[in-house]
Order: structure tokens, then C-alpha cells, then sequence
């Protein structure tokens, strides 16, 4: 069987690398096919390594003609089973020749939980792929509803973590660390989706009790450089731009934070718990289908500064809690959010479509 996936960028981001765990998971089971737009590939590395027939589609605009022909050429010359499409307008283009070509089309573009922030263009745009698409997958139930999917034809396959990922674990060094220094993390785009305003007015607020603190935050974005102006100048803050394996900096961590004003499934926090970590998160929908409060994570609410200050400040005074949400949300990740789910939904989900 023929599978042809469609994704708009391969930039560095959860999205990214959700999908190219999902093609490393299939790539030995059916015929793969990569479709991509974005010349600005972060992940060139991974996918030279797929055993796949790879196209780059220059991007030029959503609605451009030459572009749309290009695809509908690949497809004819490719003649596949079945189209996963992780991207909307892609998704909408070739649901016109969906019955030219006869093949199964899969949405997959529902990958965060604020559908209802969409314009009404937008919307027009999900409802005519939602309608005419056979099968809609999101990675959050909280995904599905928030862009009013159909039920009926709608399922969630949760992301998975691949732990071989944590044999390639290298060693960083960070200067003029003492060894009773605590390091917190925050991995996240410096975007307007994520609440890095909260996270540094608890850090300033704990350095004035605590000295021995060194934050780290991993990513980049449009809002990096506002951040950097503000703080990089305090020696307790390191902000790394975006890195090619954030695991190698999670290692490191003593308590790990992602705070985000909406989210569905957080690579991120599958990441934060195949380490042990003990979790600081916010309290969206999403993160309450993968972290139970006391139990795998703290929760705090959004836009919460104090809640941060104080769930860190209980934490670094309790070191058998630290343990105990680290040891409780590794043991959830293996059982629920293994790869080896991911990967055996979506093989589930393919097959069934031609019973």
C-alpha cells in the first residue's frame, strides 16, 4: 500500500516532529511518499534517512496555480492508496480530484486546540475538507471539538515517544554552574502561544530568594528577541535559540515548565516525562489528557505567575515530590503515549479503510 503524506513545513517544532516519527514508524510497513513546501527543512538529517520518494513544492502562495499543478502531477505520476495531509489548503486542493485519482484521503491538520480563534475563512475551509475528507485524525480530544469536527468521522491517536530517542543523549556543558545550582527549563517557540511572561516574572521573583538557579529557555520565534532584550543580560538566564535535540538539555534539567495559554498534545511534555522530570504546566485541555494534577504534574492555571513561583518554590523544598511526579509521569508516557501505540493506530486506522 501506497501512503502519500503532505506537510506544509519541516521547520523545527512538535508538529514537525510528530510527523517524522510517524513517517520512521511507517516507513518499513507500507510505501511512503513525502510531500513537503518549505525549503527551510531542520530535520534534513531524518529525512535522507527514510526509505521514501521525497518532492519539495516551492511555496509561493496558498492559492497559487502552479503550485496546486504540481501536486496534482505528483499524485498522478505516484497513484497512491491513501493521502495523509497535515495540511489545510493542500487538503481542500485535492479533495477536486479526490475521485479522479480514487484515493483515501486522510485530515490530519488539526494539530492544536484553538479552533475557535480560526477566521471565517478558515472555518469555510476546515468544514469543506472535514465534509469531504474520509477520515479526520487530531492528537487531542480537545482538538476535535475545538474545530467542530464530525464525530462521526472523527478519532484521535495521541502522539507517541520514541525512547530510543534517549540513547543519543550528548552531554552539555554550561559555564559557572555550581554543583548545587537548580537548572529549569522551558521548551517552546517564543510565540504568542506560549506565556514566557509568566515564566520569567516567577524566575526574578525566585532568584530573589534563591541565587542558585539557572533558567534555560529552548526555542526561537518572533518573540525572542523582545525576551532577550529584557533578561539576557542577568547571568541566571540562558536563552539557546532553537537546538537540533532538545533532549540533550532536558537531561540536564531539575524541573521542567511549559507555559502556553492553549495546547493540545505537547510533544514537549511526552519529552519532559521519558526524563523523569518533575513537570510544571498549565492547566489546558489538552495537557489534562496526558497529566493528571498532584499526580504526574502541577497545574496552574493560565496567565499565573504566582501559581509558577509557588508550584517551583514547593518543589525545590520537596525533593521526594520532585521524584514522585517524575517517576509517576514516566511510567504514564510508556503505558499511554509509547510509539509503539502511535504507530499501531495509524497502521489500524490505514488497513481500515479498505475493509
Amino acid at each position: 500500500m501506497k501512503i502519500l503524506y503532505i506537510i506544509d513545513t519541516l521547520k523545527i517544532g512538535g508538529k514537525a516532529r510528530r510527523f517524522l516519527e510517524l513517517l520512521k514508524g511507517v516507513n518499513n510497513i507500507f510505501e511512503v511518499v513525502l510531500v513537503y513546501y518549505d525549503k527551510n527543512v531542520f530535520y534534513e538529517k531524518e529525512i535522507k534517512n527514510l526509505n521514501a520518494k521525497i518532492y519539495s513544492i516551492k511555496r509561493c502562495n496558498n492559492y497559487s496555480f502552479l503550485g496546486f499543478l504540481e501536486l496534482i502531477n505528483i499524485i498522478k505520476k505516484e497513484r497512491p492508496s491513501i493521502i495523509h495531509s497535515w495540511m489545510l489548503i493542500a487538503t481542500c486542493k485535492i479533495l477536486i480530484v479526490k475521485y479522479v485519482f480514487n484515493f483515501k484521503l486522510i485530515d490530519g491538520s488539526i494539530a492544536s486546540a484553538d479552533g475557535e480563534k480560526n477566521n471565517f475563512k478558515t472555518n469555510l475551509l476546515y468544514n469543506f475538507s472535514f465534509r469531504f475528507s474520509d477520515v479526520i485524525v487530531a492528537n487531542s480530544k480537545v482538538g476535535i471539538n475545538s474545530f467542530n469536527a464530525p464525530i462521526i468521522k472523527s478519532m484521535v491517536i495521541y502522539n507517541g515517544f520514541d525512547f530510543g530517542r534517549v540513547a543519543d543523549i550528548k552531554k552539555i556543558n554550561i559555564p559557572n554552574i555550581k554543583k548545587c545550582t537548580y537548572i529549569i527549563g522551558m521548551i517552546a517557540r517564543f510565540d504568542d502561544d506560549k506565556d514566557y511572561e509568566s515564566f520569567f516574572t516567577a524566575a526574578i521573583k525566585l532568584l530573589s530568594i534563591n541565587h542558585d538557579l539557572i533558567f534555560i529557555t529552548i526555542g526561537d520565534g518572533k518573540n525572542l528577541d523582545n525576551f532577550k532584550g529584557r533578561y539576557s543580560k542577568i547571568p541566571n538566564f540562558l536563552f539557546t535559540g532553537a537546538v537540533k535535540n532538545p533532549l540533550d538539555y532536558i537531561d540536564m534539567f531539575d524541573i521542567c515548565v511549559l507555559t502556553t495559554y492553549t495546547e493540545g498534545i505537547s510533544n514537549t511534555l511526552l519529552e519532559y516525562m521519558a526524563f523523569s522530570k518533575p513537570i510544571v504546566t498549565t492547566n489546558c485541555p489538552g495537557t489534562t489528557e496526558l497529566l493528571e494534577n498532584n499526580k504526574e504534574a502541577i497545574l496552574i492555571p493560565p496567565s499565573s505567575p504566582n501559581y509558577l513561583f509557588n508550584a517551583i518554590y514547593k518543589l525545590l523544598n520537596n525533593k521526594s515530590k520532585m521524584d514522585l511526579l517524575g517517576k509517576n509521569a514516566n511510567e504514564k508516557l510508556k503505558k499511554s503515549f509509547s510509539i509503539f501505540n502511535m504507530i499501531s493506530n495509524y497502521n489500524k486506522l490505514y488497513l481500515s479503510l479498505f475493509k
